[in-house]
């Protein structure tokens, strides 16, 4: 999360110990990751490793720089989040309390990206959660996306052999420490209504700003996204086809070649930047 603060620190300008201290080490990551000799690593692994740094320390931290009033809406989001989080798990077990570094906030993101996706959570609903509150329905959505999420994640990275891939999902290993599903909704409740109040200032009818949000939220918040398949497929892959898409568009116009639109099955105009992005 420290990205936030170099995006901030860079944007205008300022000094930021926090900000120049995430700086370093991202950028350390981004070095070794291009330096480091991975012999004995399968492909995938490596791979992976390059997308998830390249897209969260280069990629994302320039859209923040670049977009100031879009980074600040993050940021009040994110400090509400870890406000209400913070106090929604204090008094649990120390135990309990490590399960929710395990990938729990951004399978709580992730979730929310996932229900725009299915058509689940619209622009009504969000509107109606940041105006008029939070529905027991919403919060029952969001949980139960967590629980498929962690119902089916063991944390193994692609490529694991199989003797060193971990037997017990995160949602077993949430409840073996005293997290039921009842405390569980009880703290995802909380922070959920959290996170939509501090939309009250900024209420847009553009849900995929909401999603965006959320996107680069769950992206900063996981510790390692090629071993979270949710936010693997609902955030990193998605946003590194965008920009990939945006690279390819921009290479092309700086060369003088016109876009084209192409046809598709139902003979309905679609630009090629359009299909690139369903493709990647």
């Amino acid at each position: 999360m420290g990205r936030l603060a170099w995006s901030h620190a860079s944007s205008v300008q300022t000094i930021c110990p926090d900000g120049k201290k995430a700086q370093a080490g991202a950028e350390a990551n981004v070095k070794n990751l291009k330096t480091i000799k991975i012999s004995r690593k399968v492909p995938t692994q490596r791979s992976n490793r390059v997308s998830q740094e390249h897209l969260r320390t280069i990629e994302v931290v320039d859209w923040l720089i670049a977009h100031p009033s879009e980074r600040a809406q993050i940021e009040a989001v994110n400090d509400a989040f870890q406000a209400s989080a913070e106090k929604a798990i204090a008094g649990l077990t120390e135990k309990q309390k490590i399960r929710f570094a395990d990938h729990f906030w951004c399978d709580f993101f992730a979730s929310l990206v996932q229900l725009i996706d299915k058509g689940q959570l619209t622009i009504n609903k969000v509107q109606q959660a940041v105006a008029e509150g939070v529905s027991n329905a919403l919060i029952t959505m969001v949980f139960d996306s967590i629980e498929k999420s962690r119902a089916s994640s063991y944390g193994n990275k692609p490529g694991t052999i199989n003797k060193n891939r971990n037997k017990t999902t995160r949602k077993v290993a949430d409840r073996q420490s005293g997290l039921t599903a009842a405390v569980l909704k009880v703290v995802v409740k909380d922070v959920l209504i959290s996170v939509f109040k501090a939309y009250s200032k900024s209420l847009t009818s553009n849900l995929a700003i909401y999603k965006k949000h959320f996107q680069i939220l769950a992206i900063l918040l996981c510790p390692n996204p090629q071993a979270h398949k949710l936010v693997w497929d609902t955030c990193l892959a998605p946003l590194l086809a965008e920009s990939i898409a945006n690279s390819l568009v921009q290479n092309l116009k700086s060369k003088n070649i016109r876009i084209p639109t192409v046809d598709v099955w139902d003979k309905q105009p679609v630009s090629a930047k359009a299909i690139l992005e369903y493709v990647l």
